[in-house]
């Protein structure tokens, strides 16, 4: 089995689109599906505290319940996968 890698710029580019695509309704399933491997991988930037953050905020102003259930789950992801310090 072959794994591949991703450099700190290809994450970033990744990043960019999950933020973009958290504002399509069309794109959201994937988004969230995109962060939640990023989180299990334990890859780690400078722009993900940026994405995170952003997706507390779609948990709580989001209109959509679906938004706000996937956005609690994947925060929740993040705080399984990452040590927070403590």
């Amino acid at each position: 089995m072959r794994v591949f890698e991703l450099d700190d710029e290809h994450l970033q580019i990744l990043l960019d689109s999950v933020e973009r695509s958290l504002h399509d309704s069309n794109r959201q399933a994937s988004a969230f599906n995109l962060l939640k491997a990023i989180f299990s991988r334990k890859l780690e930037c400078t722009e993900l505290n940026d994405v995170v953050s952003k997706v507390m905020k779609l948990s709580i102003q989001s209109e959509s319940s679906n938004v706000r259930l996937q956005s609690r789950q994947t925060i929740l992801q993040f705080m399984i996968d990452y040590s927070l310090g403590f």
